[in-house]
């Protein structure tokens, strides 16, 4: 699934727990996700299936780096630049560049703040975060950090540009997925709204995350959040002399 089309999906998301008169969900404590290893130099891309039959494709690039003297992913996609902490996955900084290369606009995160900045002062604002917090932009890359064989459900926060909603992701079994990748064995996982939210809001997203390391995103179907029905790994490739 293209990151812009799950920004869209969860604007479409928070709007229902606004009319539910429901904000943030319940602090929930330390970051959930682990690092899943992924290779440095990956390339990854992905088939995009709209819900009125067009199809695009989406790269995503991944590289590992140094900031502040932690060890982090960045991600560049068509249009964004995307900076996760390693460990954990949590967001640092997410960056919307416009086709003539100029900063559209940015989410800075610190411990427990998350700075949207936009091009004119009137525009920015700032909310408290709980540290176990992730940001929807990166989504199909985050939730490599499942932390498989180790729990079967996970909740966290996910930061949207309109405001913070309690998510869940849960395994639902396993299943073999073919791609023009290949045939992988697979962890099918699924994801919603947690509490009353997620009681009024039933539609859910499916995710199948291969289950060796580094956990690829292999297939993802839409239930009808976004016009983004089906999303499949097409291509993959390490940059020669690339290490982890």
């Amino acid at each position: 699934m293209r990151i812009d089309t799950f920004v869209s999906s969860a604007r479409r998301i928070a709007v229902v727990a606004v009319i539910l008169c429901v904000g943030v969900s319940a602090r929930a404590g330390n970051p959930v996700l682990v690092d899943p290893n992924v290779p440095n130099g990956e390339r990854s891309v992905y088939r995009l299936e709209k819900a009125d039959g067009s199809i695009s494709q989406s790269i995503h690039r991944i590289s590992v780096s140094q900031q502040d003297g932690a060890p982090v992913y960045v991600i560049e996609t068509e249009s964004k630049t995307m900076v996760l902490n390693k460990r954990n996955l949590t967001p640092i900084r997410i960056e919307q560049r416009l086709p003539t290369g100029a900063v559209d606009w940015s989410i800075q995160y610190s411990k427990d703040r998350v700075n949207f900045i936009y091009p004119g002062p009137t525009r920015n604002k700032v909310e408290q975060v709980d540290e176990n917090r992730y940001d929807v932009n990166p989504i199909i890359h985050v939730i490599r950090g499942f932390p498989f064989g180790k729990e079967d459900k996970v909740k966290l926060d996910l930061v949207t540009p309109d405001m913070i909603v309690g998510i869940f992701f849960e395994v639902e079994g396993e299943e073999r997925i073919t791609c023009p990748v290949g045939t992988f064995n697979c962890y099918r996982l699924k994801a919603g709204l947690t509490g009353i939210k997620g009681r009024v809001f039933k539609k859910r997203i499916v995710f199948w995350v291969e289950k060796a390391a580094a956990h690829r995103l292999i297939r993802q179907e839409d239930e009808g959040i976004s016009d983004t029905r089906v999303t499949e790994l097409v291509e993959w490739s390490v940059s020669p002399g690339a290490t982890k």
